[in-house]
């Protein structure tokens, strides 16, 4: 896989972790968020909507990384 393509994979990647990271804020109650939790829930709402364009595009490279035996090499 050239190095473009991976850079998407792994861009996808972070995105997948920022709004895992923040899980919490994304179940909350909204009357129970401060402004700044608000903002973050906004953010993290946009950025699931991108994530979710993009997740079959990530499950085409985990498969392509997996048959090809560059997932478990850490490449």
């Amino acid at each position: 896989m050239s190095g473009a393509w991976f850079d998407v994979y792994e861009e996808i990647l972070d995105m997948e972790v920022t709004i895992y990271s923040y899980e919490d804020i994304l179940y909350k109650n909204p009357m129970d968020m401060t402004d700044d939790e608000k903002k973050t829930y906004k953010k993290l709402k946009e950025l699931e909507k991108k994530y979710n364009k993009f997740e079959p595009l990530e499950r085409l490279f985990s498969y392509y990384l997996a048959i090809n035996g560059k997932l478990e090499a850490g490449e």
